[in-house]
C-alpha cells in the first residue's frame, strides 16, 4: 500500500526537529530570566553545532575515551532510545549537554533493539547526517559511548527479567505504550545493576548531575497534585 506524505519516516523526524527548536527557544528565555548566562551560551553552542563541524574541540581536544568496560565501578549516565535505531536531534542534545557538564562520567547512549525500531535497510540522508553528528560528539568529548541491547540482556540478573520475557509487552498495544513500558523496565534494571544516573532523552543538562545524595525528579507545577515524583531523572546507588 502506498504511504501518504505524512507517513514517511522523514516527516516524523522533521516534526521532532521543529519541536526541538521550540524547546530551545523556551529554554533560552528561561535561562535569561534566571540569569544563567553561561549555561545559556553553552546550551546555544551545543545546538548550533549539530548541523556543522563541532567547534568545541578547543575546550577538550581529541581526548581518549574514558568509557572502558561496562561495569558498576564506573560513573555512568544512561540515556535510552527505544523508538528509533539512530540518534535523533533531541537525543543528541541530551547526550552532548550531559557530556559537557559531566566530564568524569561515561555517557551511555543505549539503543534497545526490538520490533518497535527495526533497522532501516536504506538510511536516508537525514539519518546519515544524524549519525555523523553523533560520531563528532564521541570524538570531541571522550566520554560518550553507544551500546546496543535487547530487553532480554538489559534486564538480565534482575527481577524484571522474567517479566520482560513473559510477553507482557503485547504487540496489540500502541507503539507508544510499548516503548514507554520497555523504557521504564530498562532504566530500572540498569540503575539496579550498575548504579549511576538515568536521564530521559529529551532532558537538557545545564550543570553537573554529580551529587553525594541520591535523587529523583519531581514536578511541583501540576494542578492535580502538589508534588509528582517522576522517573525522568534518577540517581541511585547499585542494588538500591
Amino acid at each position: 500500500m502506498h504511504k501518504g506524505k505524512d507517513d514517511s519516516p522523514d516527516m516524523g523526524i522533521r516534526a521532532m526537529e521543529k519541536k526541538k527548536s521550540i524547546m530551545l527557544a523556551f529554554c533560552c528565555l528561561f535561562c535569561l530570566l534566571v540569569g544563567h548566562c553561561q549555561s545559556l551560551l553553552a546550551f546555544v553552542a551545543l545546538n548550533v553545532n549539530f548541523r556543522s563541524n563541532s567547534r568545541l574541540h578547543w575546550l577538550y581536544g581529541n581526548t581518549e575515551n574514558i568509557c572502558t568496560t561496562f561495569n558498576e565501578s564506573q560513573n555512568n549516565i544512561f540515556i535510552l532510545e527505544t523508538s528509533f535505531n539512530f540518534p535523533v536531534s533531541r537525543t543528541l542534545a541530551a547526550v552532548e549537554s550531559a557530556a559537557l557538564h559531566n566530564s568524569d562520567y561515561c555517557i551511555n547512549l543505549i539503543f534497545i533493539r526490538s520490533h518497535l525500531n527495526p533497522p532501516s535497510p536504506h538510511p536516508t540522508e537525514l539519518i546519515l547526517e544524524l549519525e555523523r553528528a553523533f560520531q563528532k560528539l564521541v570524538a570531541t568529548y571522550g566520554n560518550i559511548r553507544r551500546l546496543n541491547m535487547t530487553l532480554d540482556n538489559a534486564t538480565e540478573d534482575t527481577d524484571l527479567h522474567d517479566l520482560a520475557l513473559s510477553h507482557q509487552l503485547r504487540r496489540n498495544q500502541s507503539h507508544e505504550s510499548q516503548s514507554v513500558q520497555m523504557s521504564d523496565m530498562v532504566r530500572y534494571a540498569l540503575i539496579y545493576k550498575y548504579g549511576g544516573i538515568y536521564i530521559d532523552s529529551d532532558i537538557i543538562v545545564l550543570r553537573s548531575l554529580n551529587s553525594s545524595r541520591e535523587y529523583v525528579m519531581a514536578n511541583g507545577n501540576r494542578r492535580d497534585a502538589p508534588l509528582c515524583v517522576m522517573n525522568s531523572v534518577l540517581k541511585l546507588r547499585r542494588h538500591s
